[in-house]
């Protein structure tokens, strides 16, 4: 009994125990976790899908949509990133599928342009069939477009009562014939006025009667392409009736962009297709290139005159031209799986660190369309990392850290709205200041003043000079010492080279300027990370270089002599800073 009763003892102290441990170990997990998700809850931040500006500290719906909040994936390092960069974590991009490459030349030699346009009527051979004298239309022979006429065919009937009462006369002027013959002669030949033939004529002077009603005969042969007439309209004089076009010959019309119009000349062959003719039309022949750019649609006219004596080539049918062009060399490329497009902008996304999952949105300015890759105008420099592979899944990220990406350009928060315009700054890999001081102190200043004589020559907008001076600065660049100067020294240098080498090798005055903006960035952030430079130097600003987006240069001068612009806007801008 004894026995019995210390075991139940023993149980209840084992089982107090075990309550216990069970009580307060719980409540310490609480509190751990308590304190867990309270930290956490500091550094979360929720936003929605489709509307990214849009960020709450706390879960809920979107306020425009009342679509759910997702969560922002926190990182404190993301603190120190700009509005164009943002970090995606191992596992997405695992998932994604991510793959980048280097922005470099192009290998290819020739350039594929398309060109999208319109069949037209030969304007040459058209024609306006017009009524010569005041009257009536009683009959249209014509009363379809489509019709074919030829010329001298009777068309139509009209009543003209300044005719009838002319022919009145006539049949009075009869009568004394004989004895005021040269009369007669006048009357009758003022008939020949009218279109009146001698044997109409004739007919009226035996039948005594005047034509009520007088056939209108095709002045030209072809097709109908517009009716103006109907009947039992009056019409004066000179009014139009028809509009009739030879189509035996078309016109391809095309619209040529801005970009493109450098690699196109009059005699270029063209390969033509319509949606009508899967298989292909024929080839044409550059007829016109019209000399005046269209402004809204920066766009000038293309002409092709096509044979279509087969009649297969119809008026208003859409039709794509291409024509195959050698390439300038030193021209930087991408994939076209790189280039994102909205409208008129285009944008890729850089990878600034090669060994950091960073990312960050560039717009760039593209030109040709190559066979496999776009040419590259301005935006990206050679050596730049950028994504070519899964762009779009690295934009839906950005989207959803409320970064700037493809749809988004302007990141609204509560307090303030930011803009994206873009920068130098913004186009460059560089954003870490460099130290210029461990190049020898000579080789620097040649450098620079080979720069300054480039600069100058872009002031004359003379090519030869511009690849001339783009020689010289690039063999200064060659002769640089680079074996004490760290990795990152010697990239800029890389980059610097390759610019200075596109300047040197294109013939395209607008594109040597693009290049110069990206080499003056560099220029510009040499000398202000250096203590070697022996002259005094200004750094000038330009607003409305590169289509407004602004550009820099230095000058020996403190005058502007815009290099960007030369004589149509050589003192436009600004002095921003003097450097001793």
């Amino acid at each position: 009994m004894m026995t019995k009763k210390i075991g139940i003892y023993i149980g209840c102290v084992v089982l107090g125990f075990a309550l216990s441990f069970i009580f307060f170990d719980y409540n310490n997990d609480q509190s751990k976790n308590t304190k867990n998700d309270t930290k956490n809850i500091t550094h979360k931040e929720w936003t929605c899908a489709m509307h990214p500006q849009i960020k709450e500290q706390e879960e809920g719906t979107c306020p425009l949509c009342a679509m759910d909040l997702v969560l922002v994936p926190s990182d404190d390092s993301e603190t120190s990133l700009s509005d164009n960069q943002f970090k995606m974590s191992q596992n997405a991009l695992a998932l994604a599928n991510i793959e980048t490459s280097e922005v470099n030349f192009s290998s290819e030699d020739e350039v594929i342009i398309k060109l999208s346009g319109i069949i037209s009527t030969n304007k040459e051979t058209d024609a306006t069939q017009t009524s010569i004298f005041d009257g009536r239309i009683e009959k249209l022979y014509a009363n379809y477009i489509g019709t074919k006429i030829r010329k001298g065919k009777q068309i139509g009937l009209i009543y003209s009562p300044e005719l009838y009462l002319a022919q009145n006369k006539l049949l009075t002027s009869v009568s004394y014939r004989k004895t005021h013959p040269q009369l007669f002669d006048e009357v009758r030949n003022s008939l020949g006025l009218w279109k009146m033939t001698d044997e109409q004529i004739e007919n009226v002077i035996v039948s005594e009667k005047p034509m009520t009603n007088f056939p209108i005969y095709a002045d030209v042969s072809g097709t109908v392409t517009e009716i103006m007439a109907s009947e039992g309209s009056f019409y004066n004089q000179g009014d139009p009736l028809f509009k009739i076009s030879d189509l035996r010959t078309v016109w391809a019309v095309f619209d040529a962009y801005e970009s493109q119009l450098g690699s196109l000349k009059v005699g270029q062959s063209l390969e033509l297709k319509s949606k009508a003719f899967p298989k292909g039309i024929t080839t044409g022949k550059i007829d016109f290139i019209e000399p005046i750019l269209h402004t809204k649609k920066r766009t000038a006219t293309v002409r092709v005159v096509i044979d279509n004596r087969d009649g297969k080539l119809k008026p208003g049918m859409l039709i794509e031209g291409s024509i195959t062009s050698k390439l300038s060399k030193g021209v930087l490329t991408i994939p076209k799986t790189a280039a994102l497009w909205t409208g008129k902008r285009s944008i890729v996304y850089l990878k600034p660190y090669p060994n950091k999952p960073y990312f960050e949105m560039t717009e760039v300015v593209l030109g040709q369309s190559l066979k496999d890759s776009y040419e590259v105008l301005s935006g990206l420099e050679a050596g730049d990392t950028i994504v070519t592979e899964g762009a779009f899944t690295i934009d839906a990220a950005a989207q959803l850290q409320g970064k700037r990406s493809m749809m988004n350009t302007i990141i609204e928060t509560k307090n303030h709205q930011k803009n994206t315009n873009f920068k130098d700054s913004d186009l460059s890999t560089n954003h870490i200041s460099i130290d210029w001081d461990m190049l020898k102190k000579d080789e620097f200043n040649l450098l620079i003043k080979d720069y300054l004589l480039l600069k100058d020559a872009f002031v004359t907008s003379d090519v030869k000079k511009t690849k001339h001076h783009a020689n010289l600065l690039l063999k200064a660049i060659n002769k640089l010492d680079l074996k004490k100067l760290p990795d990152l020294n010697k990239k800029n240098i890389e980059q610097l080279s390759n610019i200075t080498k596109s300047i040197s090798t294109i013939n395209d005055l607008k594109k040597q300027r693009l290049h110069f903006k990206s080499l003056s960035t560099k220029i510009i952030d040499m000398v202000l990370n250096s203590k070697s430079l022996n002259d005094r130097v200004y750094i000038q600003f330009c607003p409305m270089a590169d289509e407004n987006k602004g550009a820099k240069w230095l000058s020996l001068d403190k005058k502007i002599m815009n290099p960007y612009f030369g004589d149509k806007m050589l003192n436009c801008g600004s002095v921003l800073e003097e450097i001793n």
